[in-house]
């Protein structure tokens, strides 16, 4: 018979094989933590302080493929908003760069306040024209009217801004802009919210000769009708508004937002209903894979805030939106998620936007930290979507994330575009900062986000 000496020799190098063994398993994932955080600092290197504007104030946004900076023509709330959140976040997920960013974020606060507040009506405008702007040229219809789309980045920015500064200021700002958006925007009747509005914040109608001559609004729903991609947002900036502001009035269209965002605008067997006339009714639309994968992070956010961060429902729905867009609208060859697609057929839209890869990266690392004991199916998703992002989404001659790939995984040279009032570091930087999070939180000082 053996030893107890013999058993205890057995006994510990079987110990030491399974050691071995799950070393072996996590370096992947170790590697992948190594490279997302030295992604996360090359990203946020690229755009600030080159982004800021001194002259005219605010952030300067478009850039060409190799980040030589190109004329603003206008200059949107949404992103000037963004800039200001990202900036914001730095201060807050990033101690050592806190003293860094703080200006900057006062800087784009100053932006938001100076140009976008509209004293006359109140609420914030969609874009200014920068000087010596023809604005006969500009879409006037969409530069003199609001959009609870462009207003709810606001929020977000502001919210984000008076976490990180404490600065009364804007914190107040922030709740002038709530109350005037609740107040024109709110549809008290129906749930939710109006999205565009009249310069003086009547909401406009849906044009009664619609089915002939369909006209669409800022972001590209047919005015008057509600959209998903607003709601998600305004889930998003209420939610951010509600950690700094325990106002009853912002926690009950908080619970309102998350209620019809899990309830109505999803769908089984895990898509995003796009588009819905005034009362709720889902219009007919494809699948929108970087929206579903962005909304399961969002709904899992809400959730917490909402004191429910282990509501089963909700996680299911959270899963669902992944699981879907994995079997639909994922490249399991490859890598890297497609834009759009139908609720049971394959991808019909197969391009691959840089926002989307960036949601799906926090969406995957997500699942992962929530059911990674159980499957590794999100894990080995994650680690082969970051090699999609490595290969072909990030430019390693000059820096940064390019706007689009085709299927065949050639980039046209319109979509090297480094930036523009759509493409800035909002998706990119949150992805990484939390899929970062997730994966070096042993790096990380207790942050509440």
């Amino acid at each position: 018979m053996p030893t107890l000496r013999l058993k205890l020799c057995l006994l510990g190098l079987l110990l030491l094989t399974v050691i071995q063994l799950a070393c072996a398993q996590d370096a992947p994932m170790q590697q992948l933590g190594e490279q997302v955080h030295e992604q996360m600092l090359a990203h946020l290197a690229l755009w600030y302080p080159r982004c800021v504007d001194e002259k005219f104030g605010g952030f300067h946004v478009t850039y060409a493929h190799d980040w030589k900076p190109l004329p603003d023509v206008t200059r949107g709330l949404v992103m000037q908003s963004r800039l200001t959140w990202a900036a914001a976040m730095a201060c807050e997920q990033l101690p050592d760069k806190r003293e860094r960013f703080l200006p900057i974020v006062r800087h784009g606060v100053a932006m938001l306040q100076d140009n976008y507040v509209d004293t006359e009506h109140g609420g914030m405008r969609w874009q200014i024209a920068m000087p010596g702007t023809d604005v006969s040229s500009l879409n006037i219809w969409q530069h003199q009217r609001k959009h609870a789309y462009a207003m709810s980045f606001a929020l977000y920015a502001l919210a984000q801004a008076y976490k990180v500064t404490g600065d009364a200021d804007i914190l107040a700002m922030a709740q002038t802009q709530f109350r005037w958006l609740d107040e024109h925007a709110h549809d008290t009747v129906n749930g939710g919210y109006h999205e565009v509005l009249e310069a003086d914040g009547t909401p406009v109608a849906t044009p009664a000769d619609i089915a002939l001559h369909p006209r669409w609004d800022h972001i590209g729903t047919i005015r008057g009708y509600k959209s998903m991609n607003t709601h998600i947002h305004l889930l998003e900036s209420f939610g951010a508004l509600h950690r700094v502001w325990k106002d009853p009035i912002v926690e009950a269209r908080l619970r309102e937002l998350f209620a019809i965002v899990r309830d109505k605008i999803y769908v089984d067997p895990g898509c995003l209903n796009q588009v819905f006339t005034p009362t709720w009714q889902a219009i007919p639309t494809g699948d929108s894979f970087g929206h579903d994968v962005e909304t399961a992070y969002l709904l899992v956010e809400s959730a917490a805030l909402l004191g429910m961060a282990d509501d089963t429902r909700s996680w299911q729905v959270a899963s669902n939106l992944v699981d879907h867009a994995l079997a639909f609208g994922f490249d399991s060859r490859t890598g890297g998620f497609y834009d759009e697609g139908a609720a049971h057929k394959p991808a019909h839209h197969k391009t691959r936007y840089w926002w989307v890869q960036a949601e799906a990266l926090n969406a995957l690392s997500l699942m992962h930290a929530r059911y990674g004991n159980q499957t590794h199916r999100y894990r080995d998703s994650l680690l082969k979507q970051w090699d999609y992002i490595k290969t072909y989404q990030l430019d390693r001659e000059f820096g940064g994330w390019v706007n689009a790939i085709l299927p065949d995984n050639t980039v046209p040279m319109p979509a090297k575009k480094k930036g523009h009032n759509w493409k800035g570091p909002y998706h990119t930087f949150r992805a990484l900062v939390l899929t970062d999070k997730r994966l070096n939180s042993h790096l990380y000082p207790s942050t509440a986000h």
